[in-house]
């Protein structure tokens, strides 16, 4: 496997902090005009790829951030962020950690259907006693 250049190395180390590729080709060096295309053209490098996964691999180790982790740790958010209705921010977080861990989480897009709120109405009713009106 072909060794990093010095931008490449710098470029990873950028991008394992927020996995901004347009910004790591920044800090690495890039010009900001030629940024995005450059960040694009190096995560489809073979050698870029490998030191990122290491990275995120020794990231994961030294906070011992697990799989197993995140699942337990969405499975008690999600409950958390249930009991006060707030889903969106909880998901959000739980898809960050597993972003910056190296863990793919992918994105699902979430609609919201007549059916849902009236399910969630009728616990609301059952557990408060009211049921809020439509909008």
């Amino acid at each position: 496997m072909e060794k990093l250049t010095e931008r490449q190395r710098r470029f990873v180390e950028e991008y394992l902090l927020d996995g901004n590729g347009a910004r790591a080709a920044t800090a690495a060096g890039y010009s900001q005009k030629s940024a995005k295309v450059l960040a694009s053209q190096n995560l489809t490098k073979i050698n870029v790829i490998a030191a990122l996964e290491e990275g995120r691999k020794i990231i994961s180790e030294k906070i011992d951030i697990t799989r197993e982790w995140l699942i337990k740790e969405a499975v008690s958010t999600y409950e958390a962020a249930k009991r006060a209705e707030a889903f969106g921010p909880a998901f959000a977080g739980i898809k960050e950690i597993g972003v910056l861990t190296g863990h793919r989480i992918e994105r699902q897009e979430h609609k919201v259907t007549r059916d849902y709120e009236d399910r969630l109405a009728d616990a609301r009713e059952k557990l408060n006693g009211d049921r809020p009106t439509a909008h």
